[in-house]
């Protein structure tokens, strides 16, 4: 299992009268343990058992994903 850190543009919604200049959409990096990657989404795991089962799934979508590095451990 490759451990790895992935760059993703994160959506938002600001309910507020602020208008559109205001509404960013945040650039966010999370690390986890590949679960499942295929063209449209990569998933990663916060937890990965000694058994090698993975939990705390995070789904991305790929139109989203900036950059995916490999962490070497």
């Amino acid at each position: 299992m490759s451990l790895i850190e992935v760059t993703w543009q994160d959506i938002i919604q600001d309910s507020t009268w602020s208008g559109h200049d205001s509404v960013v959409c945040p650039l966010v990096r999370s690390i986890g343990w590949v679960a499942y990657e295929d063209k449209k989404v990569i998933k990663i795991g916060a937890t990965m058992s000694q058994e090698g089962d993975i939990s705390a799934i995070l789904a991305i979508p790929k139109g989203c994903v900036i950059s995916c590095r490999t962490i070497d451990f």
